[in-house]
């Protein structure tokens, strides 16, 4: 499951809009967007994401290519 798939589980799983995460995170709504559809945040979002969920970086950074991406949106998040 790429990290994608993931913050998007984890939204509607606490019931949140994109607009509401992004109001939790301080950032735009088109930037959940973005992300839950493949674009990787900074490392101090998938910080701030990892904290608001509290859910491990290991299990946010574990993932695999979602079709359709491309090579460089399915690279790991850090070695």
């Amino acid at each position: 499951m790429s990290f994608s798939d993931k913050l998007q589980k984890l939204r509607k799983k606490n019931g949140l809009s994109q607009e509401q995460l992004a109001a939790q995170l301080n950032v735009s709504r088109q930037a959940i967007s973005k992300w839950e559809q493949g674009t990787l945040p900074d490392m101090n979002n998938i910080i701030n994401v990892s904290r608001y969920f509290d859910c491990s970086l290991d299990y946010l950074k574990s993932m695999r290519p979602k079709a359709g991406t491309t090579s460089r949106q399915s690279e790991p998040l850090w070695n």
